[in-house]
């Protein structure tokens, strides 16, 4: 009687210790599928022809795609590719992966099982699952996902409460130090403070996606060296800390061939501001720049037409001409920051040229609010597209295709900014910067800031009479002097 009791408390036991590897470890089948190389590009790095089939297997939310490069026969990690739906981009297969559901480590049984074992993470599910937000933004421009690190976000978090108790008095680079006088003062905090990029934002998935859409925080959060990144978001502040960069391949952002790009800068702006006279360029279009290799000279001419061949007017930086004195080295990066949001849904060619004849040409296009499809537009690359080595800047001369002089960095309304039909003018203030401006919502749904004034009372009242010059004329619903643009006044 005994022997039997034993016998069954034994099978109970190994039963609840298998269910527990099981959960743990995973071995999910993958699935053959036919695809069409054209709804897909290879991302940073890789070069050869897209296969005509992909494994897929689903994770949770997650669908992924995954792709034997090399022909071999097996997956191999570091070699074969990885896709996630339904982003465009191919990047190499990483040993560790964030997904929504959990970050897994990677192993393959050739090409027909993939085993996904669950990292340990010291931290909670819900904010694991939001921090895959940056694995999305990362593959949407052609880099390797990154790994979620636990003692770095712990980091951030005590740095987050150190800004919590000793909040900074302004916008200025003190949100990243610590004093060791001041309570909360800790020496992880205070490196996670200096190296982190430090959003007033407090939703997590909101701060990790306004990171790529700024310039001095998206050059080190894009490095294709950076291999981990920890994150903590608490008292209204978020920190977002990446491992590993060198901080030295050339890329270009948004990326060749990137599709659903934001037409407008990063909510909130970015500090420093990148184009001065601007509320920390909160009312610019999308950022477009490219991380040099050191010695490449001056960024001598930067154009970026749309598919109806409209020319973007903007402001253009670089290490050797910047457009602020608050960040003279510029982050290493030729910057273009558009003056007015870009158009949803449109096709973008840029052509930066530097001295001594160098020159980097390539597209994306832009989000749409109609269509939610990633895959909607089947990218072709161009002809003249001048494709560069990660490791080594490959430039042709200009004579073979002239580029006019870089705009002013006075902004110019684009012709189609009067075809806007404006819905509720609003005065509103920037709870980060301080800044007065007006803003609407155009006929495509988008939310478009109209006019930038500065902080005090007189800023106010000189953003609330722009205001009521929207509010009168309700026939074209512009301002005069926009109406006066389109009628050729």
């Amino acid at each position: 009687m005994r022997l039997s009791q034993h016998m069954k408390f034994a099978v109970g036991v190994l039963a609840v210790i298998g269910c527990a590897i099981a959960q743990q470890d995973k071995l999910r089948r993958l699935k053959t599928v036919a695809v069409d190389a054209r709804d897909y590009r290879l991302g940073l790095g890789l070069r050869g022809d897209i296969p005509k089939k992909a494994y897929r297997v689903r994770v949770g939310e997650d669908s992924l795609h995954l792709w034997d490069l090399d022909g071999d026969g097996r997956l191999t990690i570091g070699t074969d590719g990885l896709s996630l739906d339904p982003l465009p981009f191919i990047v190499r297969i990483p040993e560790v992966l964030l997904l929504r559901e959990g970050q897994y480590r990677l192993a393959f049984r050739r090409d027909s099982h993939v085993r996904m074992t669950p990292d340990e993470l010291d931290l909670p599910k819900e904010f694991v699952s939001q921090c895959a937000t940056l694995t999305r933004v990362r593959m949407a421009h052609g880099k390797q996902p990154l790994r979620l690190d636990g003692p770095a976000s712990k980091g951030c978090a005590l740095h987050c409460n150190y800004l919590h108790l000793n909040p900074p008095s302004d916008v200025s680079m003190a949100a990243h130090d610590e004093d060791p006088k001041c309570r909360g003062y800790t020496v992880e905090g205070a490196a996670a403070g200096k190296w982190s990029c430090v959003s007033p934002l407090a939703d997590v998935q909101v701060s990790l996606a306004w990171n790529a859409a700024t310039i001095w925080h998206a050059e080190p959060v894009m490095d294709p060296d950076a291999t981990a990144f920890g994150c903590a978001s608490a008292h209204g502040w978020t920190l977002l800390r990446p491992i590993g960069g060198s901080r030295s391949i050339p890329f270009m952002h948004p990326a060749d061939g990137a599709d659903a790009v934001p037409c407008q800068f990063g909510p909130g702006g970015e500090y420093p501001n990148p184009v001065p006279g601007t509320a920390y360029a909160q009312t610019c279009g999308h950022p477009i720049f490219v991380r040099l290799k050191e010695g490449v000279g001056r960024l001598t001419g930067a154009l970026v037409v749309d598919e109806n061949g409209n020319e973007v007017a903007g402001t253009t930086s670089c290490p050797k001409a910047p457009a602020t004195n608050d960040w003279p080295a510029n982050s290493g990066c030729a910057v273009f920051v558009p003056s007015m949001p870009l158009r949803p849904g449109m096709r973008y060619r840029v052509t930066f040229a530097f001295e001594a004849g160098q020159m980097v040409k390539w597209e994306f296009r832009t989000r749409s609010a109609e269509d939610h499809r990633l895959k909607a537009w089947r990218y072709t690359p161009m002809p003249e597209v001048v494709f560069f080595d990660p490791r080594e800047f490959i430039g042709e001369s200009p004579t073979k295709q002239r580029v006019p002089p870089t705009p002013s960095s006075k902004p110019v309304l684009p012709s189609w900014v009067p075809k806007l039909r404006l819905g509720e003018i609003k005065v509103v203030k920037d709870p980060s910067g301080g800044w007065w401006y007006v803003e609407s919502r155009s006929n495509d749904n988008g939310l478009l800031s109209l006019h930038a004034y500065g902080s005090g009372a007189e800023a106010k009242a000189r953003a609330e009479e722009f205001a009521k010059i929207v509010r009168r004329d309700r026939n074209h619903n512009v301002p005069r002097e926009l109406r006066d643009r389109r009628n050729g006044r």
